[in-house]
């Protein structure tokens, strides 16, 4: 395929960008875009697949390690996306209105968690950046909320038939069909295996036990008590492993619109269904085998960058940022 002098055209924009926002990765990345864009007979949508499909992912490693360090990557900008535009501030405000007891946060963090059902990371990240506003003022420890989060997030996704973790699970039943030559549906294999997921589904009744019956022990219990009666919410010389830029990150806007949040995870969830049936070769394949067969990682990365995108335009058209800082 011969481009003529077009061929210039991807390292130029790289080149004026990096200029012009004085950031490297951006404009490397909008480079590698258009020239996956010109390989792609100029379809934009199937270049973002191979920026990330052919040129991205395999110069990182392993295929499945690199997807998902990327699209646990993005969710993060997408988190901090939401509180610059103070889309999660809005969410956490609307609970707050409604909240007034120990419980009432701990058991609003925990159907928050399960309504996040596309990725344990994404799930973790946002549940706990909207709701660590909320318990911290009604006196929730951090090792309480942890537990609420994490027990709420990988099973959750693990029950829910469209996931990260249904993709991983697919592909362990996969590598047992190929070692014991059967010829089945692995989605169809997964369904099956969701009554027998007992962790997952003790996981999350064990939630709303220790919730709804302030069932606190060991620990956790020790941790509830020192909350409530010294208002410290992390133990004296605790280092919670969490990322400044996500958790300090602050709202650029006066009046936070819920909108901001929901838009963009309304984006987020439309495109996952129809990606995996595109990655799956539907129509050529059916329903199940597409889905069966679908690459869940690119799938959830690319609806990603698609809601980071939305979530972007949206703070640059109420003016919270310019085109060139939201590139940046």
């Amino acid at each position: 395929m011969d481009f003529g002098l077009l061929a210039l055209l991807p390292p130029v924009v790289a080149i004026i960008l990096a200029i012009l926002t004085r950031n490297v990765v951006p404009a490397l990345f909008v480079g590698v875009w258009i020239g996956a864009t010109m390989l792609s007979g100029w379809n934009p949508f199937l270049g973002l697949y191979a920026t990330f499909n052919d040129f991205i992912i395999p110069s990182l490693g392993d295929e499945w390690n690199a997807t998902v360090l990327l699209y646990c990557g993005l969710f993060g900008v997408l988190i901090v996306v939401f509180q610059t535009t103070g889309g999660a501030q809005a969410l956490a405000n609307a609970f707050a209105n409604r909240i007034r007891s120990r419980k009432g946060a701990q058991a609003s963090t925990g159907f928050l968690g399960l309504t996040l059902f596309i990725d344990d990371y994404f799930n973790a990240l946002t549940v706990g950046s909207v709701m660590r506003s909320i318990t911290d003022k009604l006196r929730v420890s951090r090792e309480k909320l942890a537990y609420i989060v994490d027990s709420t997030s990988a099973p959750t996704c693990l029950l829910v038939p469209v996931s990260t973790w249904v993709v991983y699970v697919m592909g362990l039943i996969g590598t047992e069909f190929v070692r014991m030559d059967i010829d089945q549906s692995e989605y169809l294999m997964y369904l099956a295996t969701i009554p027998f997921n007992y962790y997952a589904i003790l996981a999350i009744f064990t939630v709303f036990i220790v919730i709804f019956l302030r069932f606190d022990y060991g620990p956790m219990a020790k941790a509830e008590l020192r909350a409530v009666t010294t208002g410290k919410l992390i133990r004296d010389g605790g280092q919670p492993p969490a990322a400044d830029e996500i958790t300090q990150a602050e709202p650029v806007t006066g009046t936070p619109k819920i909108r901001n949040l929901l838009v963009p995870m309304l984006v987020l969830l439309a495109l996952i269904p129809p990606l995996f049936l595109w990655t799956g070769n539907y129509p050529e394949n059916s329903f199940v085998v597409a889905i069966g067969e679908a690459d869940g990682g690119i799938s959830i990365l690319l609806a990603a960058v698609a809601a980071i995108f939305v979530a972007l335009i949206m703070g640059v058209s109420q003016k919270m940022f310019s085109f060139m800082e939201a590139v940046g």
